[in-house]
């Protein structure tokens, strides 16, 4: 929530300078043309983020940095960009992917048409199989393709085409390609679907729409019904579900979050909403993406055709409203609402809704939730000692090696001196995690209201310590307190 002051705004990517074009005209004697304006304004996004991943990041990332954490241990800090959360034109912005091209989605090659296949096996296999990768031959048409546009080129030219046009993308570099290409991170996989704009605010919203079309078709008191049962829904939680107004079915300035109380019972959607998953959800929740894909598509099939859905009053003014020119101050007369049929099983959100959750997907692929390469456990070991050489940082297992040669060679006999034991109850390769001495918890000043111990070598347990100190008035006194009657009179007895 805004209210909550979770996130806080430090900068905003500019807009193209209104100088722009007096510049191009006094440097290449022409006007600049709508594609080379549009080439701009997407080159700009790519800037600013080649300006945020500069050396310093880069270092970072490779390196990493010392940070004293909360609890006090200095820790080697490694940042890593996991997932980029955006809708879907900044998406195709970042990815440098041509809008509702034939190719649409900026993780695989799904054609367009193929769109309404998602769930079923054959479109799960597709997708698998062709995802988006970040090549150096990739790179290599890209950099020719922009070669071509520097040298006079359109963006629609036959040249980009035939290096480009396969993929739908752009003559556009991404910058997480030029900055993170040599750490084999590969970009288009960063992408996560937006599930409040592409399928609560996409799929749901215009489902939702079609569904009062069809109550609407059905003529009689069926929306006054519907709006009934609406307003009888009793509400659940503080947040959760809240009392729906008078007329749900006019749609009057609902949020995103009014169409997810809609939705809130929806297996599908409770599972997408989970922050964490495991092996057991993941199967649960391709299972259910596979039966919503197929519901939806019968629905389709079957029940929208049954009847003849129009648009709605609100519709109807909204397209009037679209449809007027510049001039214009009368309606356009257009012979009442138009027939709509339910686009949602043929668009982009339609196909993003199959992968709601980017982790999912990741996961089944990889083992884990991690989407970087893991390296070898020998060149692990000699990166740590090659940073164990720039910084004073001693590991915990080498402190507690150190400890036990230290107290081995302290243990040992001296000239004269008979054989020194080591002392009782501590073993000497112990793996605890605690360093320091081992001493049991000692006399709290009243003025602490509690202490806890540096050491778990000394259990106290809490029925033993009542039943010794139950004589003590200050246990009385504090259990009189916290209204515990039971426990005040077990004490007293």
């Amino acid at each position: 929530m805004p209210t909550e002051f979770a996130a806080h705004h430090v900068a905003y990517i500019p807009s193209l300078p209104d100088e722009l074009q007096d510049y191009y005209l006094h440097v290449y004697g022409t006007a600049i043309s709508a594609d080379m304006l549009t080439f701009c304004k997407r080159e700009l996004m790519q800037c600013v983020w080649l300006l945020l991943l500069d050396d310093e990041f880069l270092d970072a990332y490779e390196n990493g940095i010392l940070v004293q954490c909360g609890d006090g241990v200095t820790r080697r800090i490694f940042p890593r960009i996991l997932s980029y959360s955006a809708d879907y034109p900044e998406k195709i912005l970042l990815a440098a992917l041509k809008p509702l091209s034939k190719h649409p989605c900026p993780r695989c090659l799904v054609p367009k048409d193929e769109l309404c296949l998602a769930g079923t096996p054959d479109d799960m296999h597709n997708r698998s199989n062709n995802q988006c990768t970040d090549t150096p031959a990739l790179s290599r048409d890209i950099k020719r393709a922009r070669k071509y546009l520097f040298q006079g080129a359109s963006l629609g030219s036959k040249r980009v085409q035939a290096l480009l046009g396969s993929r739908s993308l752009n003559p556009i570099e991404s910058a997480f390609s030029v900055r993170l290409n040599r750490f084999r991170l590969n970009h288009y996989q960063l992408f996560a679907p937006d599930l409040m704009h592409e399928f609560e605010l996409g799929v749901w919203k215009s489902t939702f729409a079609h569904l009062l079309r069809l109550l609407a078709a059905q003529g009689g008191n069926a929306v006054q019904e519907f709006n009934r049962r609406m307003r009888n829904m009793p509400t659940f939680g503080r947040d959760t579900i809240r009392k729906f107004w008078h007329d749900v079915a006019s749609r009057k300035q609902l949020a995103a979050r009014d169409y997810e109380d809609f939705l809130i019972l929806a297996n599908w959607h409770a599972l997408a909403k989970l922050r964490l998953h495991t092996t057991v959800t993941i199967k649960i929740f391709r299972a259910a993406t596979e039966h919503m894909c197929r519901a939806m598509r019968s629905f389709a099939r079957t029940t929208c055709k049954r009847y003849d859905t129009r648009e709605l009053p609100k519709e109807t003014q909204a397209r009037i409203r679209r449809e007027k020119g510049p001039g214009d101050t009368t309606a356009a007369q257009n012979g009442g609402p138009k027939t709509v049929e339910l686009p949602t099983t043929t668009t982009l959100k339609w196909l993003n809704s199959n992968i709601a959750t980017p982790s999912v997907t990741t996961a089944e692929q990889t083992g884990s939730g991690t989407r970087y390469r893991s390296p070898s456990t020998s060149g692990v070991a000699a990166l740590l000692r090659a940073l164990r050489e720039l910084d004073d940082y001693v590991p915990r297992r080498e402190r507690r090696r150190q400890r036990a040669n230290n107290s081995h060679l302290a243990s040992q006999p001296s000239r004269g001196a008979g054989v020194r034991k080591a002392p009782q109850g501590k073993p000497q390769n112990s793996d605890d995690d605690e360093d320091g001495d081992e001493e049991p918890l000692l006399p709290t000043p009243p003025v602490e209201r509690y202490a806890i111990s540096q050491t778990r070598r000394v259990p106290l347990r809490l029925s033993s310590w009542l039943t010794h100190y139950k004589q003590d008035s200050a246990i009385k006194v504090s259990a009189l307190m916290s209204g515990n009657v039971p426990t005040v009179l077990s004490m007293m007895c």
